[in-house]
């Protein structure tokens, strides 16, 4: 069965709407060897999850907030055609298409400071939000250790230090992020204890 968005529970927006079609349509070109079944869990567990809980769990959410979390992974193509460098004739494009606030959050999560207090309030949003869903789907529970074993490492890291200069800013969600991150490093130090030698392989390997 095929991703619904009237199936989420999320306000019937047409602009929330097309950002999720969006995100559907870049999965169904870059992860359809997953299927559609996979691909319906991918959008529930983590996009249309990031924006339930912007809107639920945060002051104030913003729509280019919510809008960015459910494009997911798609969002930089609004920006950017090879996910790297920035396009001006896309951005205006996007501009007229999704507007100056989607666009402008965006372009700061790309790596061009556009460091208004919305602007900083959404993007902290978007880290926890989507912060959650990596270490659910990529360090939490994981039962065995892979070549990128010290890439989730480094994710986790990445968290565990960014994370105090933003603590209390959204309050509902700080719980769940700081219960996360405690979740992963426990399933990463327990994979390194069970398998002690898949470990010095992969040290082994990284030399």
């Amino acid at each position: 069965m095929a991703f619904d968005y009237t199936t989420t529970d999320l306000p019937l927006k047409a602009e929330f709407q097309k950002a999720a079609a969006k995100c559907k349509e870049w999965l169904d070109t870059h992860m359809s060897v997953f299927g559609p079944d996979r691909i319906r869990n991918f959008m529930h567990d983590q996009p249309v999850h990031a924006a339930q809980l912007i809107l639920e769990k945060t002051d104030t959410p913003s729509d280019a907030s919510v809008i960015v979390a459910l494009l997911g992974p798609a969002k930089f193509d609004l920006v950017s055609k090879d996910g790297q460098n920035l396009s001006v004739v896309l951005e205006k494009k996007s501009r007229a298409e999704w507007g100056d606030e989607v666009v402008n959050l965006v372009k700061h999560l790309a790596g061009v400071k556009l460091n208004t207090p919305e602007i900083i309030r959404d993007a902290e949003r978007i880290f926890l939000v989507e912060g959650l869903s990596t270490m659910h789907d990529q360090l939490i529970d994981r039962k065995r250790i892979d070549p990128h074993h010290n890439v989730r490492w480094d994710i986790l890291k990445n968290f565990e230090a960014k994370f105090p200069a933003i603590k209390g800013k959204n309050p509902k969600i700080d719980g769940l992020f700081e219960k996360a991150m405690k979740d992963s490093r426990t399933a990463l130090e327990t994979l390194e204890r069970k398998y002690p030698e898949k470990l010095k392989l992969l040290k082994k390997n990284r030399k």
